[in-house]
């Protein structure tokens, strides 16, 4: 503080204009105060002491009358003999003293927030589905029943390769293959409107006829995969779908694509395996029928040729061996033949991936943003800002002398 504002401090808040009566104030002497006179500059302790005298007598006018006009709330409260009902003083002087600005701030916080639901904020709406993955158990038992008879265990093969378990299905919805798989769909929106592709609609395109890249098309995937979730119950084999958008009807209408996508694509996958093991079950019949035509021809040859046996352990050992190469391959064969009639059964009938137990609905409730969150922290931060502001200033002022002299 230089001493002129000292001084003019001094003539507005005591009536004090002459030198000996600061100095007497201030418990100096006047030849001290016309060296701060000279250098126009007044030590940090003798203005800590000027506020002390001020606010002395604040607090003495108080006292004796209900007027509220004080200094500074957090010029006091730092002092070890305040009282709570001092600090409680001090906050209402602050708060007259600034009035204008802490009524201000908050106005000017809540219409900003206004603006921004109205005109800025991108409304964002939530729709889900519960999906049960249908049990295969009953669909594979048919097979591993009739390999169980033979002595094949197919049981558990057919049970960890299931790609329509619960386990797999939140994998296959989080895949960039369903997503890649979506993305020459049509939609139908409010913003860019009818027969839209979704890419179109993920890039912000209003050409139909457009071509999109490799790149373009992943980053469109990405964006996709961001627009939803699949989550597995911890307790139930249910699998909860959930998507988001800025439009009620296009979040329900995209998650019934994704379920509807997700069993097309599960089909396929499956059809192709079907197919796999058909060509290698009529591989293995075609190796195991020659195999018997072999061995039944081998018996027949034997027979003819030893017609009386009974009486030759040697020849009768040698003819069971070779009617148990034919019973074997005989069993082998009714096996294969009764896979390949279940695989031919399997690739022609369409069978449900999952059951939707709660279709997606269109949601008639925005999530984000929410207008009275919105308006709460508007209006703490606008009673926030002043505070701050307030006690910045007013370090700034006590300090800035300080702050030169560093500089």
């Amino acid at each position: 503080m230089t001493f002129n504002e000292l001084k003019k401090a001094f003539e507005e808040k005591l009536g004090i204009k002459h030198l000996s009566d600061i100095a007497r104030e201030l418990e100096v002497t006047p030849q001290v105060v016309s060296n701060w006179k000279a250098r126009d500059e007044v030590p940090y302790k003798y203005i800590k002491a000027f506020r002390e005298i001020i606010l002395k007598i604040e607090n003495e006018n108080f006292e004796t009358k209900s007027g509220l006009s004080g200094l500074d709330f957090f010029e006091g409260i730092s002092g070890a003999e305040s009282t709570l009902s001092d600090n409680i003083i001090k906050v209402f002087q602050f708060v007259r003293k600034h009035v204008k600005i802490i009524t201000i701030c908050p106005i000017i916080c809540l219409v900003g927030a206004f603006i921004y639901l109205k005109f800025f904020a991108i409304p964002l709406y939530y729709t889900s589905a519960k999906l049960l993955p249908i049990n295969e158990s009953t669909r594979s038992s048919d097979i591993a029943g009739i390999a169980s008879q033979f002595g094949f265990n197919l049981e558990s093969q057919l049970k960890d390769v299931s790609i329509s378990s619960v386990e797999i299905i939140p994998h296959i919805l989080q895949s960039r293959t369903l997503a890649n798989s979506m993305l020459d769909l049509k939609f139908n929106t409010k913003e860019f409107g009818d027969g839209y592709r979704l890419i179109d609609i993920i890039r912000k395109n209003t050409d139909k006829t457009k071509i999109w890249g490799k790149s373009a098309r992943q980053s469109a995937a990405n964006q996709l995969l961001k627009m939803f979730f699949a989550k597995k119950s911890r307790s139930l084999p249910i699998i909860t779908l959930g998507v988001y958008s800025k439009e009620p009807a296009f979040a329900a209408e995209l998650c019934s694509a994704i379920i509807e996508n997700l069993e097309t694509l599960i089909t396929s996958v499956k059809l192709s395996q079907v197919k796999e093991k058909k060509v290698f079950i009529e591989n293995r019949i075609k190796e195991i029928l020659r195999d018997l035509s072999i061995n039944e021809d081998s018996l027949k040859r034997f027979r003819e040729k030893n017609r009386d046996i009974m009486f030759s352990a040697k020849l009768l050992l040698e003819e069971e061996r070779l009617v148990r190469d034919v019973q074997v391959q005989t069993q082998l064969y009714i096996t294969l033949k009764s896979q390949f009639e279940m695989v031919r059964i399997e690739e022609v009938q369409k069978n449900t991936i999952v059951q939707v137990l709660d279709p997606p609905e269109v949601p008639d409730k925005k999530i984000r943003p929410i207008p009275i969150r919105i308006y709460f922290f508007a209006f703490v931060f606008g009673i926030t800002l002043p505070f701050l502001f307030i006690i910045l200033i007013k370090w700034f002022n006590d300090n800035k002398v300080e702050l030169l002299k560093k500089n």
